[in-house]
């Protein structure tokens, strides 16, 4: 790995993955493929940080040769795309997880518990609750290997990253309610926008210093990066910490109007390639890809 401020004079490139990356369907489309095959195989300074797990993210950008850290469940695991070697994991206190498990379930909530068994990375969670759970669970089936889903799952995790709950807005802040409450030093609490289902809001519980921007920074540490060059992309408002902490960020067409707001521009959908045709043109380089 290289050594700190190797790259001092170089801007490193971090992009988001759902609906910013990858189009609304969790795929890779071909041209952008292409495009970042060629930028990667140039080794550009490009790397990504998602709400995914290192298995499912591996599977939407398979063939693809990133090699630099890379950020995952929102920046609590940092780690080598191309070997898996975990670099950085910040994680919920172990005494935390069950009391505020027991509320979010007390309230009527599924939430699902991510974490980490020996060195398999997991995703427990119970039958889906309402139509946005059931959405998420059909998009994920037979391509996200990490989910476990039973009635009553017992939360057996050697590591937390995070508990999360996908509902309409007014029942997700009443559930980040109960959980602030209860939650200790260390813990935070955060909602955001479900920007795949309008309406619908995201509560998550994770370690106070996982989010994508503390990720953002760790990843140009490691990477021999100043992370005053951070130039990232995103979509949704767990892209906010990671937008707040670069020099320049770029929001997709159809991101929402708090990340549009801290963009520097709203450049195309991702459908059409928008990233990595504004890659090709802040790295200079021809936009080859018809």
């Amino acid at each position: 790995m290289p050594g700190p401020e190797q790259h001092r004079d170089t801007d490193l490139y971090v992009t988001d993955l759902d609906g910013t990356l990858l189009d609304a369907d969790g795929r890779l489309p071909a041209r952008s493929r292409a495009a970042l095959a060629e930028l990667l195989a140039a080794r550009a300074p490009l790397t990504y940080c998602t709400a995914r797990g290192l298995p499912d993210s591996g599977q939407a950008l398979d063939g693809l040769p990133f090699t630099l850290p890379a950020g995952y469940y929102n920046g609590a695991l940092i780690a080598r795309p191309d070997t898996g070697e975990v670099l950085d994991e910040r994680t919920l206190p172990p005494a935390a997880t069950p009391p505020l498990l027991d509320a979010l379930r007390a309230a009527g909530a599924r939430p699902q518990l991510i974490g980490r068994t020996g060195t398999e990375q997991v995703v427990l969670t119970e039958p889906p609750g309402n139509p946005a759970e059931a959405a998420f669970h059909r998009a994920r089936a037979g391509v996200d290997p990490r989910l476990r889903t039973a009635p009553g799952y017992p939360p057996r995790v050697d590591a937390a990253y995070a508990l999360v709950c996908l509902d309409a807005a007014a029942t997700v802040r009443a559930l980040a309610e109960t959980a602030t409450a209860l939650a200790p030093p260390g813990v935070a609490v955060t909602v955001f926008d479900a920007s795949e289902h309008p309406g619908h809001l995201v509560l998550q519980i994770g370690a106070a210093d996982a989010d994508k921007g503390t990720a953002v920074r760790r990843i140009a540490e490691l990477a021999g990066y100043r992370p005053d060059r951070l130039v990232v992309f995103g979509d949704s408002g767990n892209d906010l910490p990671m937008f707040a902490a670069a020099r320049d960020a770029y929001a997709v067409a159809g991101a929402t109007a708090a990340v549009r707001r801290l963009a520097r521009q709203v450049i195309g959908p991702s459908a059409l390639a928008a990233v990595p045709q504004k890659l090709h043109e802040l790295l200079e380089r021809p936009w080859p890809h018809p």
